[in-house]
């Protein structure tokens, strides 16, 4: 598909147009449902035929699709830019690595200690190349504002997969035990595992993840093992605090 024609969801683009949209798409559906059913019934898929009848019913029902879709029109998301990082985090995190390597002496972890004190050793990299090799300015798009927490997720993947290949150490990102998916889980053999929590220190649900969620994901991942990494941004202090406050996690 053409990128040009590629924009970010959602459609509507401020609340004024919330209300609309909604009841829009809320008249679509209920029609849209009645020739599911009326086909379902006959053990068939619906015709284009059937689809379109219905936007042209009635013309209004055309100049309604066409009013709304006009109206939330906006311009393609720039790829060449890329404001929201989706996909130059793999190129910041690893450039960053290579520019700055780690050496990790121990270069297959036996176990879950070893193995932590390799995430230690990678998350303080992480952490000096935020600081003091300036990785930071690349939290922040051209506007000043801070980019989606995703983005610093998969920064600090793409650091922590370079080394960790580097050092011949086990990387999966995002796995799902069930609770939902937490940002990463080192392991080491089948039942040696360390996970990561990233969150971004703006989150609203920052002190959830901390008390709740993290839990969650351990007991899902039969580990005790975990860490909590907040990356910390303008305006973002308060949750800091929050969390700092509560003891600390295996």
């Amino acid at each position: 598909m053409p990128s040009e024609i590629l924009t970010p969801l959602p459609i509507a683009l401020d609340r004024s147009e919330i209300a609309e949209v909604a009841q829009f798409n809320a008249e679509v559906r209920d029609k849209w449902n009645a020739i599911i059913v009326a086909a379902r019934k006959e053990k068939r898929e619906p015709s284009k035929a059937e689809i379109r009848a219905m936007l042209l019913a009635s013309p209004k029902n055309l100049s309604d699709l066409i009013r709304v879709y006009r109206k939330a029109a906006r311009r393609g998301y720039d790829f060449v830019k890329d404001p929201l990082g989706l996909f130059s985090w793999d190129y910041y995190g690893r450039a960053a690595a290579e520019k700055y390597p780690l050496e990790i002496k121990t270069r297959k972890p036996k176990n879950v200690a070893t193995l932590r004190e390799i995430l230690d050793l990678i998350v303080a990299q992480f952490r000096k190349n935020i600081e003091d090799n300036k990785l930071y300015e690349v939290l922040y798009g051209e506007s000043g504002e801070a980019r989606p927490e995703v983005f610093g997720q998969r920064l600090f993947y793409a650091v922590a997969d370079s080394y960790c290949a580097a050092n011949d150490v086990d990387l999966n990102r995002e796995p799902n035990a069930g609770n939902g998916p937490v940002d990463f889980k080192l392991s080491v053999g089948y039942k040696g595992r360390v996970l990561v929590e990233i969150k971004k220190s703006t989150n609203s649900r920052l002190l959830h993840g901390f008390e709740i969620q993290l839990n969650a994901y351990q007991k899902s991942e039969a580990t005790e093992q975990a860490l909590y990494l907040i990356l910390w941004v303008s305006d973002g202090e308060a949750g800091i605090n929050d969390v700092s406050t509560l003891p600390t996690m295996g």
